[in-house]
């Protein structure tokens, strides 16, 4: 299915979008210049419709690109679709298999019946695909641990990875330390310095200036250099407000309290037995309270569907699919695109009317609604029959497959 998968983008897709791959160029880029000797925060990329952009990740990340950087970028390409769709694949497996599919030949069969669908009518994913992202590779290391995909002994070191490779998974080592998985959270730290360790070994010079010169130690790049435009956090949505198209200094830190009670509505939802949500909602809160999410940020939002699929209401099944149906066809219509596309991008998104549609037709309205009215809509979820003991998943029901 991934191979069939990235032939159709390859061969279907590409010509149709102008912007194909603009961030991967950046990434093959990043490896080349690791291979000829340079600094992968040095190069500016040109691919489409994007000019001099530069790499910006830890250089940890840039280290894995290295491999793709191997071969000549149209191949790159390829590859990264190919590896792309397997995490796709791997993300919803993993979904199925936390919502109880259990038969693994009726997990196979909803993996494939899915896979294409999520990259049509799910905006994330197929700007994700489309760029060339590597949001799928951080969902699928979080997954594998929350999911029990890991053995137990190594359970919160692909978290620490994933933090690696880019920060923003940071907040599930504080929200493991809040559920008591204190082992985890530690194992998490330890992946996240393995990573570190390793890009000091192999590039010492890039890892100094990552993390102690003008990238990571610069709050002024962290905060000011990246447009507001299409941004969904609740940053973008000040920045808008402002009439301006930088993340505002003060902003980030005035999320902080959101981001706590997002960490404090995940716990609530875990000690209702509810694991999943709470993994689900540390996800989206931190796509609320970053500086920047971009709309191929939220790979949450396939493990979200899937949930919310198979989740049952005591008083019945209906209404989250209903639910799921909307979510789907919100993410479908895309109404965030429309302002984007108009002329005067800056000026059309720092209206009003512009911000509005920019900010309810994209993620935020969307993860704001919902985190909001968990209170509500957490109470009148079916209860596990099983108690959390912060420890591992527990199934909101009897596992589908099992007689």
């Amino acid at each position: 299915m991934s191979a069939a998968m990235t032939v159709m983008l390859a061969t279907l897709i590409k010509p149709l979008r102008p912007w194909w791959m603009n961030d991967f160029a950046v990434y093959h880029a990043a490896g080349e210049a690791v291979l000829n000797g340079l600094s992968m925060y040095d190069i500016k990329a040109h691919a489409g419709i994007v000019a001099d952009s530069q790499f910006a990740y830890p250089t940890f990340a840039g280290l894995l690109i290295v491999p793709f950087s191997l071969f000549d970028r149209a191949v790159a390409e390829v590859l990264w679709n190919f590896v792309t769709a397997l995490l796709l694949g791997a993300i919803l497996w993993m979904s199925f298999g936390m919502v109880d599919v259990v038969n693994r030949k009726l997990r196979t069969m909803l993996v494939v019946a899915t896979m294409v669908p999520s990259y049509f009518l799910l905006d994330p994913v197929l700007v994700n695909f489309d760029l060339g992202q590597i949001n799928m590779v951080l969902v699928a290391l979080v997954l594998a641990d929350f999911s029990r995909s890991m053995p137990d002994r190594w359970r919160g070191f692909a978290i620490g990875v994933a933090a690696g490779i880019k920060l923003t998974p940071l907040i599930f080592m504080v929200y493991l330390i809040c559920i008591g998985r204190r082992r985890d959270a530690l194992r998490a730290v330890l992946g996240t310095i393995f990573t570190i360790a390793v890009a000091f070994a192999v590039l010492p010079g890039d890892s100094r200036r990552y993390w102690f010169d003008e990238i990571f130690a610069s709050s002024e790049r962290l905060v000011s250099d990246f447009p507001a435009l299409v941004n969904h956090s609740l940053s973008g949505l000040f920045s808008r407000l402002s009439g301006t198209s930088a993340v505002l200094g003060w902003v980030p830190l005035a999320t902080v309290p959101v981001g706590l009670l997002g960490l404090a509505a995940a716990i609530w939802a875990a000690r209702r037995g509810q694991a999943m949500v709470g993994m689900l909602v540390v996800g989206f809160t931190a796509l609320l309270v970053s500086p920047v999410t971009w709309p191929h940020h939220a790979i949450w939002l396939v493990p979200a569907l899937v949930w919310l699929t198979f989740a049952t209401w005591r008083t019945g099944r209906l209404l989250p699919r209903v639910i799921a149906v909307a979510v789907v066809a919100h993410s479908a219509l895309a109404l965030y695109d429309a302002v984007q596309r108009m002329q005067g991008d800056v000026a059309v998104q720092t209206t009003p009317s512009g911000n509005l549609v920019a900010s309810l037709g994209g993620l935020l309205g969307v993860i704001v609604l919902g985190l909001v009215t968990l209170p509500v809509w957490l109470r009148r979820l079916q209860r596990p029959e099983s108690s959390f003991d912060g420890q591992e998943f527990l199934p909101s029901s009897r596992p589908i497959g099992v007689p």
